[in-house]
């Protein structure tokens, strides 16, 4: 089991950051941007427009086609981002994260069980969510629907 856990992890830690062709990469892309602490980079990770499509969709269906509205949804998630990320990125530098459980819900948002170990190792486990969007695959913060 530990051997399939190490080969698990030097797999998703092989991944070039930096590109965005699979939903692997575009989790990678994100990690690496927190890791350097580069703020342009983390929000080029992100589709909001993708992330206010789906939010609508799971939350006021009958708004989805309505272009303003999506609009202005993605841009109140980027600029709620930018705030969030004021005080600093997330601190990823010396994590070592994994993804599994690659599963496909609904939307076609692909979503991945991450555990990450910390350089003291403490570890986290999460659910992240990628999409494949007109920019590629991106990271997406999504709610799935209840």
């Amino acid at each position: 089991m530990k051997f399939k856990f190490l080969s698990l992890l030097f797999l998703t830690s092989s991944v070039f950051a930096g590109e965005y062709d699979t939903p692997e990469q575009a989790i990678k892309t994100l990690e690496k941007a927190y890791a350097e602490q580069k703020m342009d980079k983390a929000l080029e990770a992100r589709d909001f427009e993708a992330e206010a499509k789906l939010m609508v969709l799971n939350l006021k269906p009958e708004l989805a086609s309505e272009p303003e509205v999506l609009r202005q949804t993605a841009e109140v998630l980027m600029l709620g981002t930018k705030q969030e990320y004021s005080t600093g990125l997330p601190n990823f530098s010396g994590l070592k994260c994994t993804l599994s459980e690659k599963t496909k819900i609904e939307h076609d948002v692909i979503r991945f069980n991450e555990i990450c170990i910390f350089p003291d190792n403490n570890t986290s486990e999460q659910l992240v969510y990628a999409y494949k969007g007109n920019k590629g695959w991106r990271y997406i913060a999504y709610i799935p629907k209840q």
